[in-house]
């Protein structure tokens, strides 16, 4: 089996038995010197369906032990195609959010205090407004706060989580 993938951008240009062995003995030769264990999927929809499973499996078993699951999300485009799959899980009855706690990864900063560049707000817009996760277990860093409060902003927020 030839590994040499790196002259191969795109994945439309890839053998599926690079991306999906046949067997144990194929994914351990073409896994062997990964340092973090990469899954790698034909298309996009297929990745996000794939991330979007394991976070419902792990909402699921949080709200059967009765307690919260904590997800910290970014406000980028790659992260799209699970924001909609999990929209679509939620509007299909399949899955609630009551049970998550959200934490923004980042924040722009300084802000002003008209900005809508807020990453918050993309993610309200993108993912957080169409589902029921509470207003209350939805945190983010203050991007408005001031130059010698930072530290101090960014120590409680680490509290938080």
């Amino acid at each position: 089996m030839r590994l040499n993938l790196s002259s191969q951008i795109v994945l439309n240009k890839v053998p599926v038995e690079y991306y999906k062995p046949k067997t144990t003995v194929e994914y351990s030769e073409i896994s062997r010197m990964e340092k973090i264990h990469t899954d790698i999927f034909a298309s996009s929809q297929e990745g996000a369906k794939h991330i979007a499973d394991c976070i419902e499996k792990e909402i699921l078993a949080a709200q059967q032990e009765g307690k919260f699951y904590v997800m910290a999300l970014g406000a980028g485009s790659s992260l799209y195609s699970v924001y909609d799959e999990l929209v679509r899980r939620y509007n299909e009855k399949i899955l609630s959010f009551r049970n998550v706690v959200v934490f923004n990864a980042y924040e722009y900063y300084p802000l002003q205090k008209d900005s809508s560049l807020r990453t918050i707000n993309q993610l309200k817009e993108r993912f957080l407004d169409h589902v029921d996760v509470a207003e209350q277990n939805i945190f983010t860093l203050d991007g408005f706060v001031a130059q010698d409060a930072v530290q101090d902003s960014c120590r409680l927020y680490e509290q938080r989580i």
